[in-house]
């Protein structure tokens, strides 16, 4: 809720946005993240909010933490995709118009020292933490120690394997014990059973890589945030019909994550052969295995429909030597 004595800049958003690209291009003589920006952004909103001034960013917590909704946002940001995962921002305009009184003052002092502190290589990981620390649930900071356990673990030759899925059991549990109670989340929450059972076999066998574990939990973190996102703790400045948007997507997300759910459950079954006959997903195997026969049923067929058109083709190619079905 916002403070009755909380101003609404004026222009704050343009030039907090402005100034953020530019003191980390003197730093780094290139463009921030995607990743740095969304950061930089909601760190500023933050101090600023505490000082009784509300830059009406359009913002809400996903998948990497705190983030901006882009189209809400000034037209003169440019977001340029190199990859999948990987944006860089840019500033297309020229200096925009100053926030009236002590705003620009604030936003120029508090800018600088953030990009002095967290513009510098390898300190984005400590700016997400510091993000984090805001969240509004405590689940939030919970599973994202899972996600750094697994990160940390792939990528350190230290521990021994046998104490890595160890931490990640322990780190996995104390997650979903804080799985937030409201009712938004009640799909995502009918899940969890299903979901931590088909962990536990994994995490507990050797012969399940720790690679595709990771792929299994970040699918469930993406569910979760596409319904993060609509919960009225975890947005600000959004427009309802967005919010209709997200809300509507819903179960299609849903239904994307359960048909892959069920494949990766067929797959660890024919590794660890007891999950077939498990209670709690024996039938998700069931299911997979159902579709995967149905698919290899229609991919028969239009295999051989495909060999009959050749055929019929290449018969035909003999009949018309002027070659008109070349």
């Amino acid at each position: 809720m916002k403070s009755e004595k909380m101003m609404i800049s004026q222009n704050g958003l343009a030039y907090a946005s402005f100034m953020v690209v530019k003191e980390y291009e003197k730093i780094n003589n290139e463009s921030p993240s995607g990743l740095y920006f969304n950061k930089a952004i909601s760190f500023l909103n933050t101090i600023l909010k505490n000082k009784g001034i509300d830059l009406a960013v359009p913002h809400c917590w996903y998948r990497w933490g705190d983030e901006v909704v882009r189209y809400y946002m000034p037209r003169d940001l440019k977001w340029t995709h190199e990859e999948n995962v990987h944006t860089i921002v840019d500033w297309e305009g020229g200096i925009p118009d100053y926030p009236e009184g002590n705003v620009k003052e604030l936003i120029d002092y508090n800018v600088r020292e953030m990009t002095k502190k967290y513009a510098i290589k390898g300190q984005i990981q400590d700016f997400v933490d510091t993000i984090y620390e805001e969240a509004p649930f405590e689940f939030q900071r919970k599973y994202k120690q899972v996600r750094d356990f697994f990160y940390t673990t792939s990528n350190s030759g230290i521990m021994d394997e046998k104490e890595k899925r160890k931490l990640l059991i322990r780190a996995l549990e104390e997650a979903l014990k804080s799985f937030p109670s409201d009712d938004i989340f009640d799909d995502v929450r009918e899940i969890i059973p299903k979901f931590k059972r088909l962990m536990d076999y994994g995490l507990n066998s050797s012969s399940i890589d720790l690679k595709i574990l990771n792929e299994v939990s970040e699918e469930f973190w993406f569910l979760f945030c596409y319904y993060l996102r609509i919960h009225p703790k975890s947005y600000e400045n959004v427009k309802r019909d967005t919010i209709r948007y997200w809300t509507e997507i819903l179960p299609d997300k849903k239904s994307e994550f359960m048909e892959n759910f069920r494949d990766h459950v067929l797959g660890f079954s024919r590794i660890i052969h007891k999950i077939s006959t498990d209670d709690e997903i024996g039938s998700c195997a069931s299911q997979a295995l159902r579709d995967d026969e149905e698919f290899n049923q229609l991919f028969s067929e239009f295999q051989s429909s495909v060999d009959e058109l050749d055929e019929f083709l290449a018969e035909n190619k003999k009949k018309y030597r002027f070659g008109g079905l070349n």
